[in-house]
Formats: C-alpha cells, sequence, structure tokens
C-alpha cells in the first residue's frame, strides 16, 4: 500500500539521493547551499516533488559543466535571462582559460614524452622550454 507522499509523487531524501546515486548529506549540504529546497516537510522529513527532481538533474548537469554550487545557485535563481546569460558568459570564459592552461600541460607533457635527454625532467626540453618560472612566480623568488 502506497503512502500519501507516493500517490502525490512525492520522494523522501534517501529516495531522491538513490534516484540520482547520491548521498543524502549531498542533498542537505545542496539545502544549506539554497540549490535545493523540499517542497515540504511531513513530520520533520523532507519531501521532494518531480520540481525538485528536475532540479536535482540541473545542478549535476551544471557541475558536470565544470560550475560551483554558489554559481549554479545564482544561475537557477536569477530572474531574468540577460542576468542568467551573464552568469554562463563569465562562467565560459573560466572554462575558456582553463582549457587554454590543460593544452599547455598536454604539450608540455607531450614533449617530455619524446624528449631525448638521458635523463628527463632535469632541464627544459623543446622549442618552446622556458626555464624562467612564469609571472607569478618571479617576485617569490629569493633576489641574488
Amino acid at each position: 500500500m502506497r503512502s500519501r507522499a507516493e500517490q502525490r509523487g512525492e520522494l523522501s531524501i534517501g529516495d531522491l539521493a538513490a534516484e540520482y546515486g547520491l548521498a543524502t548529506h549531498v542533498l542537505r549540504h545542496w539545502e544549506d547551499v539554497g540549490v535545493l529546497v523540499p517542497a515540504r516537510r511531513r513530520g520533520g522529513q523532507r519531501r521532494y516533488t518531480q520540481e525538485q527532481r528536475h532540479r536535482v538533474a540541473v545542478v549535476l548537469l551544471a557541475q558536470r559543466a565544470g560550475m560551483r554550487l554558489q554559481q549554479i545557485r545564482e544561475v537557477m535563481d536569477s530572474p531574468r535571462v540577460e542576468e542568467r546569460r551573464a552568469l554562463l558568459t563569465s562562467h565560459l570564459a573560466e572554462l575558456e582559460e582553463r582549457m587554454a592552461r590543460l593544452r599547455e600541460a598536454r604539450q608540455i607533457v607531450e614533449e617530455g614524452m619524446v624528449c631525448p635527454h638521458e635523463r628527463r625532467w632535469e632541464q627544459p626540453c623543446g622549442a618552446e622550454a622556458d626555464p624562467s618560472p612564469p609571472p607569478a612566480h618571479r617576485q617569490a623568488l629569493p633576489s641574488d
């Protein structure tokens, strides 16, 4: 026999977590951050409807896109399309920057793999090798 909550299509926190392969503490954390709010509480138990189920799916998708929970909350709670687009445009710029760093990292690793030196990784290798530290690290080095 189904409970009234089940008849209304509501899920407990355990059922919602299980549906998406999450731990219940993850959903509680999302509540603390503000990306997920239970539809209601009954007898101290959280109840989630189809709307919250969709929200969980969106949060997971946004996390796959590299967004932090705060960013996700801002996008999801933004009342205007223009605000959402601006937030997503900013995140896209962050992704482009990270992708550029990853492409550079890949190139360094690939060059290290074909390095002809007998004792690899003890000296820069390749035409692009620059033995000086990046600008952010130059200031931290002790002066001679």
